[in-house]
């Protein structure tokens, strides 16, 4: 089988030896190359059905046999999406190099043409032309996306080929001077001049648009069927694949036509560079030159092949080309290339935005390697499991490089989402009892401590394994979310979310008191933290400010609706008593039976999440309770400090409310209790004490009547809201927007253009029917902007 290789990163191959993948190469061969699904059906031959955009390297138009189906990635493969879908039979993708939106495809025994990618028509010619023979192959004009060249199949004499100038309205047959062999591929060549081969039964022959006719082309080539044509213009050579191997030849000399290609459109980073290819059709020879220009980028010039550019300003930025032989010279400008949007990377969210959703049968994480060897090491984050999870699949797990032994993983080790861990000698098959409560969030944790063995925690409680571990090497594993060492029966179905590694082990208590909070991302032990709250991109930004992660084989970003923000917590162990009373940061709860056990109160600063009642929140905080084992314990009473929310004199006229949900409950179904409340003067506290005990593990928060509430200034936080995707076309989702908040989007020239009301955290405005541009949006304390492009 045949492999097409990216034209401006060529370790990347897709491919179909058996199964098709997407293959990685590296240029030291001591190093095996790796695989993976490719996730769609290249059929049997794929150098037909994948077309490579002419401006974004890892953007690529393929023909999916399984569909069958038109798709497209831009992500290097790493998901796919349907732009048309056929009923029998799909080949021959093409993208127009002058109008990379302009497709045509062969499907349905019918020639397909788009001009946007969504609305497809068929441009079949009619059978005065066709003569009722099939097409087999076509090619776009190098510089006019709606001329379009046509071979037709068959051992015949009557249509051979044919093109058209208006994107198929009209056809012009010129087949007059080939044979009756048959014409099996149809190529146009990419440099100014274009001209146009074809492969035939008996050889490749190439049409003269002036004269208007067909003469042999190149010398030397046994008489054989030819049905590849593929010009490698840098070099100068003609290669084609024959029913007698593969044949070159040389090119005829051609005034060279420049073209730039990126890796990526959108920056979100700092740090991030942009990588340039020069993709331009010229032969590369003693006399040829070539010349960058980067307006407000890092370098501002360059003669490389693959510059690489670095900006640090938001805002739009172009490329411009030269290149030149002694041919001839040709000049070209890629507009508003790279939109560099304000950093993202170097921002910790202190409330939850999104999560890594790897719910698909392939899909999963790419994290990547880190420095030094240990034998000390903590992994956390928050796991929301589809359901029962396959046994064996892996939360987290590494995969070894260049021939080293080693693992590190959580994982799931029964058909009960009882979770146990992955160390290298370490024991494999133990449980920890623990379990990951299906549909919910569940935080995680695994300590590795070296000679004092492994915890692992759940939800805060913690079980412990008597196994000491070994060092290993952090930089030969690459470390992954969602699989098991790739295999699709290992796979988890989940979300996870708030992900942190550190190379040393972090104490029980260090587990418990962060898991709702933001932690200090200059800890010079902590490797990675992901947040997963980008505004879009194929990037998951680590917040330490390397080794970011990516998403693979389809994984894509979701809403998170963990219990996080700003706060702090609090773990009580108290004597044993039949009841005890606990408090932090001014959430009292009088426990029943706690018998010298313990229990972590959270508080969080932000307002309620998804409190859908009319009543007024005594904002903007609320609290979690939770035990640190199974035991049920339960709460008899609740005490608020309403310090700095109401004044003085105004505490004893309101009347007050005490709503709860479950800790972890994925609904957040609030619910008001039945209880009375006290309110005491002298420490302006409010107590609830409840008709009917409710479990521990719960969260609180309270509503007041009867006049505004004040807010203290050190729990004031401004609203932070992000935009995505960017660029958008249709929809912009908004995060961050507290529901009931109103908005405003504003024109570059300061007009309202749109308004409305946020219903939840995570908003979408339509937008198609904004004119392209930069737009803001407004709303009571904070902005984004966003840019629309259609």
């Amino acid at each position: 089988m045949m492999a097409d290789v990216n034209p401006d990163d060529d370790s990347w191959l897709y491919v179909k030896p058996w199964s098709s993948v997407r293959a990685k190469r590296s240029t030291d061969k001591s190093v095996p190359p790796t695989s993976r699904a490719l996730g769609i059906d290249l059929g049997y031959l794929p150098f037909s059905n994948v077309a490579f955009h002419p401006n974004k390297t890892y953007s690529i138009v393929a023909a999916d046999h399984s569909g069958p189906s038109v798709v497209r990635t831009d992500n290097n493969a790493e998901s796919w999406r349907e732009l048309k879908k056929f009923s029998s039979s799909i080949s021959h993708v093409r993208i127009a190099p002058s109008h990379p939106s302009t497709m045509v495809v062969i499907a349905d025994a019918q020639l397909w043409y788009t001009d946007d990618g969504d609305d497809w028509v068929a441009i079949t010619p009619p059978t005065s032309v066709s003569k009722n023979s099939r097409v087999v192959d076509v090619a776009f004009d190098a510089t006019d996306h709606r001329t379009l060249w046509i071979a037709f199949g068959g051992w015949q004499s009557e249509a051979k080929v044919a093109y058209t100038t208006d994107a198929g309205n009209n056809w012009v047959d010129v087949s007059h001077g080939l044979s009756a062999e048959s014409v099996n591929a149809i190529h146009v060549r990419s440099v100014s001049d274009g001209d146009v081969l074809v492969g035939t039964g008996s050889g490749v022959m190439s049409y003269d648009r002036s004269l208007k006719t067909w003469a042999q082309y190149g010398s030397g080539l046994p008489r054989c069927g030819v049905y590849f044509l593929q010009a490698d213009e840098t070099q100068g050579l003609l290669r084609i694949g024959t029913t007698r191997g593969v044949w070159e030849t040389s090119l005829a000399p051609s005034k060279p036509r420049a073209h730039i290609s990126v890796a990526t459109d959108t920056v979100r980073c700092y740090d991030q560079e942009v990588v340039y290819s020069d993709r331009s059709s010229s032969l590369v020879d003693v006399s040829s030159w070539r010349s960058w220009s980067f307006p407000g980028g890092v370098p501002s010039s360059s003669t490389d092949r693959q510059p690489r550019v670095h900006y640090a300003e938001p805002g739009l930025y172009s490329a411009i080309l030269r290149v030149g032989n002694k041919q001839g010279v040709d000049s070209t400008i890629l507009e508003n290339a790279v939109l560099v949007l304000p950093s993202e990377c170097d921002v910790v969210d202190p409330q939850p935005g999104g999560c890594a959703d790897v719910s698909k049968p392939t899909d999963f994480v790419t994290l990547g390697t880190f420095k030094g060897e240990t034998r000390t090491f903590t992994f956390t984050g928050w796991v929301k499991p589809n359901g029962i999870q396959p046994g064996f699949s892996a939360i987290l797990c590494t995969d070894a490089l260049h021939g080293y032994v080693g693992e590190i993983g959580m994982q799931i080790v029964s058909d009960s989402n009882e979770v146990g861990y992955l160390w290298k000698d370490g024991q494999w098959w133990w449980g920890s009892g623990l379990h990951l409560t299906p549909d919910q969030w569940n935080h995680v944790a695994m300590i590795i401590d070296g000679d004092n063995g492994v915890t692992v925690m759940v939800n805060g409680v913690a079980s412990h394994l008597d196994q000491p571990s070994v060092a290993q090497d952090l930089s030969k594993l690459q470390f992954t979310l969602g699989t098991y060492h790739y295999w699709e029966s290992r796979n988890l179905n989940a979300q996870i979310d708030e992900v942190r590694l550190y190379n040393r082990a972090l104490t029980v208590h260090e587990v418990r008191t962060s898991m709702h909070h933001p932690v200090d991302p200059d800890d010079a032990t902590l490797l990675g933290w992901y947040q997963f709250n980008e505004s879009g991109g194929s990037t998951f930004f680590n917040a330490r400010g390397e080794v970011h992660g990516a998403p693979s084989s389809g994984a894509e970003r979701a809403a998170s609706t963990i219990p996080y923000g700003h706060g702090s917590t609090d773990t009580v162990r108290l004597p044993a008593g039949d009841v005890s009373v606990v408090q932090t940061l001014g959430l009292n709860a009088r426990v029943k039976e706690l018998q010298g056990r313990g229990l972590v109160l959270t508080s969080i600063t932000r307002k309620a999440p998804l409190f859908s009642s009319t009543e007024q929140l005594l904002q903007p905080r609320y609290f979690i309770a939770q035990t640190l084992d199974s035991i049920p314990y339960t709460l008899e009473s609740v005490a608020m400090d309403l310090r700095g929310l109401i004044g003085r004199t105004d505490a004893t006229t309101r009347t007050y409310h005490l709503w709860t949900v479950d800790a972890y409950s994925p609904l957040w179904q609030w619910k008001r209790l039945d209880a009375n409340a006290f309110h005491d003067a002298s420490s302006q506290s409010v107590t609830f004490k409840l008709s009917q005990p409710i479990p521990a593990r719960s969260m609180f928060c309270v509503t007041v009547d009867g006049g505004p509430v004040g807010v203290p200034s050190e729990h004031v936080h401004e609203q932070e809201i992000h935009c995505w995707p960017m660029p958008a076309s249709d929809v912009i989702h908004v995060r961050g927007l507290r529901p009931g908040t109103r908005y405003a989007i504003i024109n570059s020239l300061g007009e309202e253009v749109a308004s409305g009301e946020a219903a939840t955290h995570q908003t979408v405005v339509s937008a198609a029917e904004l004119p392209n541009g930069m737009y803001t949006l407004v709303a009571s304390t904070a902005s984004a902007t966003f840019l629309v492009v259609h």
